[in-house]
C-alpha cells in the first residue's frame, strides 16, 4: 500500500485561543454553581443546619460529605460576593490586555506592585478572629437565655393540686402568663416572630393573650410609656400564685417560695434576652473589621493580577486560585459573624424561635392539664427479686470497643521494696509559718529532710510520721 507524503500535525492551541477557553469554562463553572445556588435557595428554607448525625463517627469521609451541603454553607453565604470579587478581577484583566498600550501597562504593573506591599500593613487576621470569638460568645449567650418553662410547668403541677376547674384554670393561666412574657420578646427582637405576630390583634386569635388582659396591657404601655413591660405577664403570674396561697391551694411556704423564685429566674433570663438585643457589639468595631476585609480585597484585585515573585514579564495570571481561597476563609469568617450577630432572624443558621414558641405553650399544657396526675399503674420491673442486673445487648452492641470503666490509677501495683514503712521526725516549715518562703529556705528545708531520713534509718531514730520510701 502506499504511504502519504503528508505528515501528520497535531492542532496547537494558540495563547488567545487557550485564554479564551479558560475563560468559557470559568463562565459555565459560575452559570452552574449560581443554578444550584438559586435551586437550594429556593427549596430549601429551613433554619438551624443540624448535622450531628452525619459526624457520629471519624471516618475518612465524614467531614468530606459536610463539604457538599449547600444550606447554612461557606459556599451559600459567599457566593454573591465571590461572583462580584471574580467579575471586577476579570474586568481589570481584560483592560490591561486589550485596552492599554505598552507604557501603560507598565504603569498599572507598577500600581500593582504598590498595592501588594500597602495591603501588609493591614492587620486583618488578628481583627478579624477577635471579632468573630465575640460574636460567637454572644450567640451561645443568646441560645441559653431563650425560656423553657418546663421547669416551672413541673412545679407549677407538682406545688399547686386539685383536679376542679378552679385549679385546672389556675395551672393553664400561670404556664400562659409565662410563656406570654417570653413571646413580648421574642415579638421585638425576632424578625420571625414580628411577622409571625405582626399586631397585639394576633396574639388574641392565637390565644396567649384575652382581650381584657390586653386592654390592662395597653392601659399600662400608655401610663409608663418610658418603661419597656415585658415583665408585666410575670407579675400578674406572681400575683396569681399569691392568691392561690391565699386560697390554700399550695400546701407551704417552702413551696410559695420556690415558684416565687423560679418565676423571677424566667424573668431574668427573658430580660437579659432583652438587654443582648439592646446593647450589641460597638457599632464601630464592626465597622472596623468590614472595612478591613473588604479593603484588603480590593486592593487584591490590583496587587494579584501578577505574579510578583517571577521576573517582569507583565504576564498576568489566568485563574487566583490561592486568592480565592483566601477570599473563602476571610470573607467566610466575616459572613460568619454577621450571620451570629443577630440568631433572631431568618438565616440557615438563626434560632427556630417560632418552633420554640409552639413547643413551649404545648409543653406547659400538657404539664399542667392533660398530663396532671397521670400515672401508670405501679407493678414490680423484670429485675424484681434479682441480685444481679444483666441488659440484653443488640448485635450491633456486641464487642465494644471500649473495657468497662475502671479508675486509671486503681491496676497500679507498687513493688514490694517500696511498700515498707519508714518513719521521720521532720517538721515541714511553712505548715505553720504565715510567710512566704525564698527558694532557698525550700532547697535547704528538702537537704535536711533527706540527711535526717537517712540519719533515722541507720540509727533507728524516734518515729514520727510514718512514710514509704517514696
Amino acid at each position: 500500500l502506499p504511504t502519504s507524503s503528508i505528515a501528520f500535525k497535531p492542532y496547537c492551541f494558540s495563547i488567545v485561543e487557550l485564554r479564551l477557553f479558560i475563560y468559557l469554562f470559568i463562565y459555565l463553572f459560575i452559570c452552574l454553581f449560581i443554578i444550584y445556588g438559586f435551586y437550594f435557595e429556593v427549596y430549601q428554607c429551613q433554619m438551624t443546619v443540624t448535622y450531628s448525625s452525619s459526624c457520629s463517627n471519624s471516618t475518612l469521609s465524614t467531614f468530606a460529605r459536610l463539604l457538599l451541603l449547600w444550606r447554612g454553607s461557606v459556599y451559600k453565604i459567599i457566593y454573591k460576593d465571590l461572583l462580584i470579587f471574580l467579575l471586577l478581577h476579570y474586568t481589570l484583566n481584560l483592560v490591561y490586555r486589550h485596552a492599554l498600550d505598552t507604557s501603560q501597562q507598565r504603569t498599572f504593573y507598577q500600581v500593582s506592585q504598590l498595592f501588594a506591599a500597602g495591603k501588609e500593613y493591614i492587620p486583618i487576621t488578628f481583627v478579624l478572629s477577635f471579632f468573630v470569638n465575640q460574636i460567637a460568645s454572644r450567640w451561645w449567650t443568646n441560645f441559653l437565655n431563650i425560656s423553657w418553662p418546663d421547669r416551672i410547668a413541673s412545679i407549677i403541677g407538682c406545688y399547686i393540686r386539685g383536679n376542679d376547674e378552679r385549679a385546672r384554670l389556675i395551672r393553664r393561666t400561670l404556664v400562659r402568663y409565662i410563656n406570654l412574657s417570653a413571646l413580648f420578646v421574642l415579638r421585638d427582637i425576632s424578625t420571625a416572630v414580628k411577622k409571625r405576630f405582626p399586631t397585639m390583634n394576633h396574639l388574641v386569635s392565637s390565644g396567649f393573650i384575652t382581650e381584657t388582659e390586653l386592654k390592662m396591657h395597653e392601659l399600662a404601655v400608655e401610663t409608663h410609656s418610658s418603661v419597656y413591660l415585658f415583665w408585666l405577664p410575670l407579675q400578674w403570674a406572681v400575683n396569681l400564685v399569691d392568691k392561690a396561697r391565699i386560697e390554700g391551694r399550695i400546701e407551704s411556704m417552702v413551696n410559695y417560695k420556690n415558684m416565687i423564685r423560679e418565676i423571677t429566674r424566667i424573668r431574668g433570663t427573658i430580660g437579659m434576652m432583652s438587654a443582648l438585643d439592646w446593647v450589641p457589639v460597638p457599632l464601630v468595631y464592626t465597622q472596623v473589621v468590614t472595612i478591613a476585609v473588604y479593603s484588603f480585597f480590593l486592593i487584591c484585585l490590583l496587587s494579584r493580577q501578577f505574579d510578583l515573585n517571577s521576573d517582569e514579564t507583565l504576564e498576568a495570571s489566568y485563574f487566583p486560585f490561592f486568592t480565592l481561597l483566601e477570599f473563602t476563609f476571610y470573607v467566610g469568617l466575616l459572613k460568619v459573624a454577621e450571620v451570629l450577630i443577630n440568631p433572631f432572624g431568618e438565616d440557615d443558621d438563626d434560632f427556630e424561635v417560632n418552633y420554640i414558641i409552639d413547643r413551649n405553650i404545648h409543653i406547659s399544657y400538657l404539664i399542667v392539664d392533660d398530663l396532671y396526675d397521670h400515672l401508670p399503674p405501679i407493678k414490680e420491673d423484670m429485675h424484681w427479686k434479682k441480685d444481679g442486673i444483666k441488659t440484653p445487648d443488640t448485635k450491633s452492641k456486641l464487642n465494644p470497643k471500649r473495657p468497662p470503666f475502671k479508675p486509671s490509677v486503681a491496676g497500679l501495683e507498687i513493688p514490694l521494696h517500696l511498700q515498707s514503712v519508714v518513719e521521720s521526725n521532720v517538721e515541714v516549715r511553712g505548715a505553720t509559718d504565715r510567710r512566704k518562703l525564698s527558694m532557698a529556705d525550700l532547697v535547704t528545708q528538702v537537704m535536711n529532710m533527706r540527711a535526717i531520713r537517712q540519719n533515722s534509718v541507720q540509727h533507728n531514730s524516734r518515729i514520727l510520721l510514718p512514710t514509704t520510701k517514696e
